[in-house]
């Protein structure tokens, strides 16, 4: 939770300090912005809980399985007496439940290969955007430092105006006098400014939808429709066994498992909402740059003209 704090602070000190727009001008979303964190942080945390929770128990039940296969069920044909008013035969009553153990042993290693593995893609890095990778944890805030939400919305953009200098020069040689005219008048900004920010919006919003983040979310639900047939599988052979305490560890790995899967659900939900509301912010931002360089451009334009005329200079 520290961790998380220092990077609320963080993040607060950073885009509230360059949030200062002119009058009308959106600003971020701070409320939105820390929910959307917080949500991410706490739904990350759960899974790494229910992750261990899960492991535990399979732990248990492993050894509760190795138990019942080292035991000599030969041994047992005397005892029979002690298993009375059970079944008509005991011993193959006991075999029963040896034979459903090993079968849980074999489904349980399938299945928490499959929750080993997803607790992997919480680590490593599977969003790349530009030249830098970053991780489902990163941007959680519990991965490396620099890399969070708005590092990769940041980098995310300027890699998008720094490759889209080419794509932009092209679209405003296109445009007539016209039409930039047209642009100049409607947004308050060039056309080369109008078509850098437009692009870059178009490209993160891409990013956020199409990139390896949802690459990723895709994997994470085909891997969780194999987890929950594995899950009904260890249902079917918990269901063999006697109501005791293997069959309750059973019940608890499979409701375990359903959780993580809610809270995989919840975390991605959270991440694009932090997502949506940094892009935003700085989307406005970068608009109010370019609207604020064409009344830059503007003026001076005026000045010159006035100059060349010679009716005086701006004070400013």
């Amino acid at each position: 939770m520290k961790k998380f704090r220092a990077l609320f602070f963080t993040i607060f000190f950073m885009l509230g300090s360059s949030s200062v727009f002119a009058q009308g001008t959106p600003v971020l979303d701070v409320a939105n912005l820390v929910q959307a964190i917080e949500s991410v942080y706490q739904y990350y945390q759960q899974i790494q809980n229910m992750i261990e929770q899960v492991q535990n128990t399979y732990t248990q039940i492993e050894q509760s399985a190795r138990q019942m296969a080292t035991i000599n069920f030969s041994d047992l044909k005397n005892l029979e007496n002690n298993f009375s008013g059970m079944k008509d035969n005991p011993f193959e009553f006991i075999t029963g439940v040896r034979n459903s153990a090993q079968d849980i042993t074999k489904s349980v290693n399938r299945q928490m290969n499959k929750v080993n593995d997803l607790q992997d893609s919480l680590t490593k890095k599977t969003i790349k955007f530009g030249d830098v990778d970053f991780s489902v944890a990163d941007l959680c805030g519990a991965g490396e430092p620099g890399k969070n939400l708005i590092g990769f919305t940041r980098n995310a953009w300027d890699t998008t105006v720094k490759n889209g200098q080419e794509a932009v020069a092209g679209y405003t040689g296109k445009l007539s006098y016209r039409q930039k005219e047209k642009i100049m008048k409607q947004y308050g900004m060039s056309p080369r400014n109008y078509a850098t920010l437009q692009l870059a919006n178009h490209q993160l919003s891409e990013a956020l939808k199409n990139s390896n983040l949802l690459s990723t979310q895709e994997g994470i639900s085909e891997q969780l429709s194999s987890v929950r047939a594995e899950a009904e599988a260890l249902k079917q052979s918990a269901d063999k066994l006697p109501e005791g305490n293997t069959y309750g560890q059973m019940q608890m790995l499979n409701s375990g498992l359903a959780q993580t899967e809610v809270l995989i659900g919840n975390l991605w939900g959270s991440i694009q909402s932090g997502f949506g509301v940094i892009s935003n912010h700085i989307s406005s931002q970068k608009a109010q740059e370019a609207i604020e360089q064409q009344q830059r451009y503007e003026r001076n334009a005026e000045n010159e003209k006035r100059f060349s005329t010679g009716s005086g200079l701006d004070d400013d």
